[in-house]
């Protein structure tokens, strides 16, 4: 666990986010639970300790606070699947379009050609246009307009949309045009996935 979860002086164990809760002993509380019981623990240092006048080894107040019951966590898990999905995407993406735009069928159905091979200015266009769309969503003017505006959730729901949108321009494709629009498109949703 990162050192946000550490205990430093001066810093209360309720301020810590309630998936798991810190002591002030450093345990740690269950991470899934279906109870919402808070036990308090008080405990009472020495005599030479509170002559010290260390406020915090004198007199501390623990509390242990459950972590969150189990359907929450399977919600935040959720999200935290769905959110990944675009950096997935992202890679599987710029990955698979190499050998297809070297296969025949692709030749023939999108840039109409029989022998040969595509242009290197329409190969580089057709890859490129994919990182593209997703720097012009990533850029920091847009992509917090959409997650400032809507939230993290709505943001991902959208981005998810439109990389369907992007998906169906491509798969239906039947020129160069068609496919570097749905490129462009399938791109903006992974740079809007990958800011969230």
């Amino acid at each position: 666990f990162g050192s946000r979860q550490r205990l430093h002086p001066g810093v209360a164990a309720d301020s810590f986010p309630p998936l798991v809760r810190v002591g002030a002993s450093g345990a740690m509380a269950q991470v899934c639970d279906n109870s919402s019981d808070e036990s308090v623990e008080e405990t009472t240092s020495s005599d030479e300790e509170q002559q010290h006048g260390n406020p915090l080894k004198a007199n501390k107040k623990n509390v242990h606070k459950k972590a969150l019951p189990c359907d929450k966590l399977a919600r935040v898990g959720l999200v935290a699947a769905f959110a990944t999905i675009g950096s997935t995407l992202f890679g599987l993406d710029i990955g698979y379009i190499g050998p297809i735009i070297e296969s025949d069928s692709f030749k023939y159905d999108i840039s109409h050609i029989t022998h040969g091979s595509i242009s290197p200015s329409t190969e580089g266009l057709i890859v490129s246009l994919f990182s593209i769309g997703a720097i012009v969503t990533a850029f920091p003017v847009i992509s917090s307009a959409f997650i400032d505006g809507w939230g993290r959730k709505v943001t991902i729901i959208v981005g998810a949309v439109i990389f369907i949108i992007g998906s169906i321009i491509q798969a239906t494709a039947h020129g160069s045009v068609q496919l570097l629009i749905g490129r462009f498109v399938a791109g903006m949703s992974i740079g809007l996935l990958s800011s969230v």
